[in-house]
C-alpha cells in the first residue's frame, strides 16, 4: 500500500497523484510488464532486497519508468522508499 507520493509522479506518470496512494498503481501499469514488475516487488519485498526494475504505464501511450526501492526500519516505522524515475 503507498500510503505517500509527491507530485512529481503525475508529471512522470500521466496519471492522478491519488491513483498511487489509493493503492490503484496495478491497474496503471501496462498489461504487459504487470506480473513481471508485481513478482519482482514480491521477491524483493519477502527478501528485504532493493528493488530495481523498468516497466511501462499506461497514459495513452506506454511511458517507460525505472523504479527504485529500499527498504528502511526505524523505531517508529518500517516500510519501503521507491522512487520512479524517467
Amino acid at each position: 500500500e503507498c500510503i505517500f507520493a509527491n507530485k512529481e509522479v503525475e508529471r512522470i506518470t500521466g496519471h492522478p497523484i491519488d491513483d498511487f496512494v489509493n493503492d490503484k498503481w496495478k491497474e496503471l501499469i501496462y498489461q504487459d510488464d504487470l506480473k513481471v514488475t508485481e513478482d519482482k516487488w514480491l521477491e524483493c519485498v519477502k527478501n528485504a532486497t532493493d528493488f530495481f526494475h523498468q516497466y511501462r504505464y499506461k497514459n495513452g501511450k506506454h511511458k517507460w519508468v525505472q523504479a527504485y526501492g529500499r527498504k528502511f526500519d526505524s523505531k517508529k516505522k518500517s516500510g519501503w522508499i521507491v522512487v520512479i524515475s524517467e
